[in-house]
């Protein structure tokens, strides 16, 4: 489990890494390389991965590695790159693209250069038929675990086997989703209530270990303490209609995809629980000062803000217009059949708006001890997320290096 500091320095920070979700992930890691390049020993000053979806993949995989150096993000960052081309971005029927494309730019409709691109982006959503006709039918999420999980625990057979949360060499704060449900204990069907879920390996309270304060202690333990590294990372990665939902959770995105605000609460959570502890001991209770919790933070946070919402179509259509009665078809299947470059608006809207108002949060909390980095190398998050997934791997590699660089 990772031990917080008893007394939070401000000369001797506990340093936070916070990695939004996304395809920018890779992005991230290849700044993280450069960083490291540039200042070695940077990795290894890193005390807690803050992470959702891939960038809990991400923060889990570097989190359970003895020593980080730059060794450690390569090792990342070509788990990453072969999850991408092997997992994630299949493309089954490459060699009928070209001659279907050429058919194409025979029409009339494709005859401008804008036009075939797009007739591409469609025709390599079509390479992975199966998961885009389950998806796009609303019958069946894009893909599902198996794959996935059988990539990620033979990965992490080579580095030992999956770990529990307690068990990783350094700090950890998952964030997903857990959507409730029915359950029964003593022969009573009780309902969970829905609720955002952020999973730390913080140890329960280790200022008292010597001391039986029972009374005190009860109910503290973290039970996250005994949650398996893997499944964590799979809840934290299940995003709607894209992947299964796992263990009734779904990904952390829908709330947080910057996870740099649950990292902080979640510190903030654990040294009031101290504090109380500390109150009840001394008999002399003092009021709970969270700022000289926050004085003792540094937080870098990497993502990707994209600049512009949808592409030049849309950002045309909304600043002419000063009202659009856009239904469920515009936010979310913009430009189907032929133009799949503005699919999911709405998501577009959600992971943007997040990770903007959660930086805005975080300067004013932590001021110039907070950082942001998000290159996006020019194109949208959304973009490059079909890329993936329309067996585009390849580009984005080489863009997240080219940018990083």
């Amino acid at each position: 489990m990772f031990r917080l500091p008893e007394i939070y320095d401000p000369k001797k920070p506990v340093r936070v890494l916070a990695l939004d979700g996304g395809p920018n992930t890779l992005t991230n890691l290849y700044c993280l390389r450069q960083i490291e390049l540039a200042r070695p020993g940077f990795l290894a000053s890193v005390d807690i991965f803050a992470g959702t979806s891939d960038g809990a993949l991400s923060g889990i995989y570097l989190a359970n590695q003895r020593e980080l150096t730059l060794d450690s993000v390569d090792k990342a960052i070509d788990t990453l790159e072969r999850m991408l081309l092997d997992v994630l971005s299949p493309n089954r029927l490459p060699a009928l693209r070209r001659p279907l494309k050429n058919l194409l730019a025979l029409l009339p409709r494709f005859s401008d250069k804008r036009a075939l691109m797009q007739a591409d982006k469609l025709l390599r959503l079509m390479s992975s038929t199966g998961s885009a006709v389950r998806m796009l039918s609303g019958l069946s999420t894009w893909a599902d675990h198996h794959e996935l999980k059988r990539f990620l625990t033979d990965e992490l057979a080579s580095e030992g086997g999956s770990r529990k949360l307690g068990q990783l060499r350094h700090g950890v704060c998952v964030v997903s989703y857990a959507l409730g449900g029915e359950e029964i204990h003593k022969g009573h069907t009780a309902r969970k209530r829905q609720r955002p879920k952020i999973y730390t390996n913080f140890d329960d309270h280790p200022l008292f270990s010597e001391v039986d304060i029972a009374e005190l202690t009860a109910g503290w333990h973290n039970e996250d303490l005994e949650e398996d590294s893997l499944a964590v990372a799979l809840r934290s990665s299940s995003l709607p209609m894209f992947m299964p939902i796992s263990d009734g959770h779904i990904d952390g995105a829908v709330y947080a995809n910057n996870p740099t605000m649950c990292a902080l609460t979640a510190i903030l959570s654990h040294e009031r629980r101290r504090h109380v502890a500390r109150s009840a001991l001394s008999n002399t209770p003092t009021p709970w000062d969270p700022g000289s919790v926050l004085r003792g933070v540094v937080l870098m946070s990497m993502g990707a803000d994209d600049s512009h919402f949808g592409g030049t179509g849309v950002q045309r259509e909304v600043a002419r217009h000063p009202e659009l009665r856009w239904g469920w078809w515009s936010w979310l299947l913009r430009g189907l059949p032929f133009d799949v470059s503005d699919i999911l608006l709405l998501m577009d809207v959600v992971l943007n708006s997040d990770a903007r108002a959660t930086n805005f949060q975080a300067k004013q909390l932590l001021g110039e001890r907070f950082t942001r980095v998000a290159p996006s190398g020019g194109r949208r998050t959304m973009e490059k997320f079909f890329s993936v997934l329309s067996g585009g791997a390849h580009e984005l590699i080489a863009g997240s290096q080219a940018t990083a660089e």
